[in-house]
């Protein structure tokens, strides 16, 4: 392919809420968009949230960003962003994030409940979420934005869903083609259960409006994708697209690694919360240790941020495995990606019994090249570790199933065969470079035509 020239490039203002130096998962996806949307005659083009707190901040992330984008951090006004930060500091000293937490409902006392009861209160008064609020400035500031660069197109990537709300405005407004995307469902999300009817019944309402308007809405699943078919029969063939998340050889360069000698080490690469648990998980480690006579130190689980459910912390405790479970810190995104490529194995839980979600983190895991263990009640997270190699599946809370594909990882370490054999050409198809090009050929069909053949 010849590379386009700078006369053939066409703008895509990419709204993300989420962008570097954010550490959330939400801001590589859009990351790895703009760092290769150039190759397809694509000039990102970027409008987003200021800079968080530092418990909020992956800095390095920043050394990913391409040469020349331009990021606008304008989402918010300065104002009632240092209060949101205000917030956000005053809720991690009344309700510790990190550190190994098997007793964090009880460490945190009234004041950690008060801020957790206002929190779910939020959740279920507050129509949309908890970025709302900045939508005027928003709208003003991205349509100051618009009228000066002239985007071809623009591009949201949701969450927040307020940010999809933004982008179906700004398309009514100056008849720019919009692409929304939800990383996660929207109404369809487990945690929608929890808004109130009559907030429920406004955001269904906004949901079909911004379907209704937006020339894509790009989801990450099938299941999503055929969902959301099932619920609005009558959008137009080929509204609704699915594309997969991805992995960035450029964001973490490496090699799996993994150590020949020390603990046998399972990973699990972000938090557990919510109904994304690992007791079973815990069970069969202990099992495995009764059987092979590991000691203290033989055998490690390593969690990168929370450990939240109170049937993870009783299990630890039952067990005696409080010198085996390690909960740490969220690290910079190279330095954890090193440490998945020594693991032995990679831990991936579904979100509990859900079917909708492909965790962020086994795009990740790919990268990592290290066997993959997943527990899930979902068809299309097995269909894609199958096809790929990187990995197995077994149904969630399935403790002799985690125990059988334990004991054949540690067997693996002592030179019996793998757990799962990487079929390489599969997982190239989830590679930011094959992603990103089927994205720049959906913003290729909104505008007409190919960029670069004006």
């Amino acid at each position: 392919m010849v590379p386009p020239t700078e006369a053939d490039m066409r703008t895509v203002m990419m709204i993300a809420f989420l962008f570097p130096p954010s550490f959330s998962i939400g801001a590589k996806r859009p990351l790895r968009f703009a760092r290769r949307l150039p190759e397809h005659g694509w000039r990102p083009l970027v409008f987003t949230a200021p800079a968080g707190t530092p418990s909020e901040r992956d800095d390095t992330l920043l050394d990913a960003l391409p040469p020349g984008l331009r990021v606008v951090r304008d989402y918010a006004p300065a104002w009632m962003w240092a209060v949101r930060n205000l917030g956000d500091t005053v809720d991690r000293r009344l309700r510790p994030h990190t550190g190994p937490r098997f007793d964090s409902g009880a460490a945190a006392g009234t004041a950690g409940r008060l801020a957790g009861f206002l929190e779910h209160l939020s959740e279920r008064l507050v129509p949309l979420d908890s970025v709302v609020a900045f939508l005027p400035h928003a709208l003003a500031r991205a349509s100051r934005l618009i009228a000066a660069e002239r985007p071809d197109a623009i591009y949201v990537s949701a969450y927040p869903c307020s940010a999809l709300v933004l982008g179906a405005l700004l398309k009514r407004r100056h008849g720019v083609p919009l692409v929304g995307e939800l990383r996660d469902p929207w109404t369809m999300n487990v945690h929608f259960e929890s808004r109130h009817p009559a907030v429920a019944a406004i955001e269904r309402r906004l949901e079909r409006w911004v379907f209704e308007t937006a020339d894509r809405i790009v989801v990450t699943t099938d299941a999503v994708r055929e969902a959301y078919q099932r619920r609005y029969p009558d959008l137009p063939t080929g509204r609704l697209r699915r594309i997969y998340s991805s992995y960035d050889e450029g964001l973490a360069p490496g090699a799996a690694a993994p150590a020949p000698g020390g603990p046998f080490t399972i990973v699990h690469f972000g938090s557990l919360y919510g109904p994304r648990r690992a007791d079973a998980l815990l069970r069969a480690l202990a099992r495995l240790k009764a059987e092979r006579g590991l000691g203290p130190g033989d055998v490690r689980f390593l969690v990168f941020g929370r450990l939240d459910h109170p049937g993870d912390h009783a299990a630890i405790r039952e067990l005696g495995m409080e010198g085996d479970v390690h909960v740490t810190a969220r690290i910079a995104y190279a330095d954890g990606m090193a440490v998945l490529r020594r693991a032995d194995v990679l831990y991936l839980p579904a979100f509990g019994d859900e079917t909708l979600y492909l965790p962020g983190k086994m795009f990740d895991y790919f990268l990592a090249g290290r066997p993959i263990l997943c527990e899930t009640a979902g068809s299309e997270m097995k269909r894609i570790l199958a096809r790929t190699g990187t990995g197995v599946c077994v149904p969630r809370g399935d403790e002799a199933g985690l125990l059988a594909n334990l004991r054949r990882a540690w067997d693996a370490r002592r030179g019996g065969p793998p757990l799962s054999v990487p079929v390489p050409a599969e997982i190239a198809k989830f590679s930011s470079p094959a992603v990103t090009e089927e994205f720049a050929g959906l913003l290729d069909e909104v505008v007409g035509g190919r960029a670069g053949a004006r």
